[in-house]
């Protein structure tokens, strides 16, 4: 009996963009290609992973020290909106073309879109990467 495997393959792996003018969405074909023995479902959506090991223990700390009221409901409240404010200056990914069965064997195209924030200062380079089941996607959006 064989065993299941789940290996897939993306190309390109790495994308390189120029252009980071607020609102602009750069595009990517993708192909994605199972190498396994298992079907998977390509997933619909994608987001940017945080390359910050300890975001979020970051994150609430830095909240907890600006933080004078010892509510902890205040101080929750102060965490979701630093939190928030963070996600409005990401980087919005769109995957189009997924949701469908991926066959052993077989390939996927795929469309990766990625949006430039409103709130980007100009001039800063934009770096991450996103996971498409377990391959990750590289990318990096110059001046």
């Amino acid at each position: 009996m064989t065993e299941p495997n789940l290996e897939l393959l993306i190309k390109p792996d790495e994308l390189v963009f120029s252009g980071l003018k607020a609102g602009t969405v750069h595009s990517a074909k993708l192909t994605l290609k199972n190498i396994g023995n298992i079907p998977v479902t390509v997933p619909e959506r994608v987001t940017p992973n945080v390359q910050e090991p300890d975001f979020l223990a970051n994150r609430l700390l830095n909240v907890i020290r600006r933080e004078t009221d010892e509510d902890p409901m205040v101080v929750l409240g102060a965490f979701v909106k630093d939190l928030r404010a963070f996600v409005t200056t990401q980087e919005t990914l769109t995957l189009k073309g997924g949701g469908k069965l991926l066959k052993p064997d077989s390939s996927i195209s795929l469309t990766l879109d990625i949006t430039v924030p409103k709130t980007r200062q100009p001039l800063q380079y934009i770096e991450g990467d996103c996971n498409i089941l377990s391959e990750s996607v590289f990318y990096i959006i110059g001046p």
